[in-house]
């Protein structure tokens, strides 16, 4: 399991892969600002910040934009963050539930069911 140092060291080398701009800031609304490459999220501290932390940097990377559908934005960065994560433990997959569960999306949403919807295949 990685240790805390572990991870923020991974957040952080992610987001100077990615040219990601990182505002740590301890209590802030966790937020991505995908077309300013930016990311606000809390310090790094466990496995709840660090799959938030990487969650966010998913928006950035994938070029998340307003207009795109929630379901599919979410469901693509937490894919993102658990494919990008030297780990993705059952306690991260929980913070992914929870989360997706926060916008009423089911944890086994498929979003090959978005794109069928949005070109009329059935």
């Amino acid at each position: 399991m990685l240790t805390p140092e572990e991870m923020s060291a991974h957040v952080m080398r992610v987001c100077d892969t990615w040219g990601i701009t990182c505002r740590v800031m301890p209590g802030c609304k966790i937020y991505a600002y995908p077309t300013l490459h930016l990311i606000h999220i809390n310090p790094v501290v466990d496995v709840h910040t660090f799959s938030l932390a990487m969650h966010e940097a998913g928006h950035v990377v994938l070029r998340h934009r307003p207009e795109q559908d929630r379901t599919w934005k979410e469901i693509l960065a937490w894919k993102w963050a658990a494919s990008h994560s030297p780990e993705w433990t059952m306690e991260m997959d929980s913070v992914r539930i929870h989360c997706l569960g926060c916008w009423g999306i089911p944890p086994d949403f498929n979003p090959a069911n978005t794109i069928n919807n949005w070109i009329g295949f059935r």
